[in-house]
């Protein structure tokens, strides 16, 4: 593919998955089917676990581990929304 940002979203019980820790891969790319610019989702999500101190850390250990970075969420993110992996 020519373009793409792949992020990792971390959601906290989401409506989907009350009482999990939740990663999401999303897409943002420039080659179909994806609008530029646009995230388009994985249909599934990356990690479903309990709602532990302990999965927070690991699932925080992994990414780093694949050498990406923290974004915390912003004001206008969903509220399920603990902060994207980049």
């Amino acid at each position: 593919m020519r373009g793409q940002l792949t992020l990792f979203t971390l959601y906290q019980s989401p409506s989907d998955y009350p009482c999990k820790l939740v990663v999401r891969r999303w897409t943002v790319g420039l080659d179909p089917p994806a609008k530029p610019g646009e995230p388009t989702p994985d249909p599934n999500p990356s990690i479903v676990t309990p709602l532990t101190m302990q999965n927070y850390m690991a699932i925080y250990s992994l990414m780093y581990q694949l050498g990406l970075t923290w974004l915390e969420r912003q004001r206008a993110d969903d509220p399920t929304i603990v902060g994207v992996f980049l």
